[in-house]
């Protein structure tokens, strides 16, 4: 948690991760604030892993954001709703 300390108080964090790569995460942020800025700095990362051929989503509608990502390989998926964040990068199969 202390990663990600700039976003925040966290009311609570669970990280499932493996060997292989794959990362799972869901995050109780203490604002909906906070669970935006780290939802933005989450995109912006995923973007940048973008390749030539991708596939890609989003949408945000009042306390409620979604980016799905699937590139090289891998698939990136982010999920906000009010102070809850989900992310998720895992294979593409």
């Amino acid at each position: 948690m202390n990663q990600y300390s700039s976003y925040g108080n966290f009311e609570n964090a669970l990280v499932a991760r493996n060997s292989d790569g794959w990362q799972v995460e869901f995050y109780v942020l203490d604002s909906e604030n906070s669970a935006t800025s780290m939802f933005n700095t989450n995109r912006n990362t995923f973007e940048k892993s973008k390749g030539n051929v991708a596939t890609e989503s989003s949408s945000s509608i009042g306390n409620y954001s979604i980016y799905t990502l699937n590139s090289r390989g891998t698939y990136m998926h982010l999920c906000r709703t009010d102070n809850n964040l989900l992310y998720v990068k895992v294979d593409d199969k």
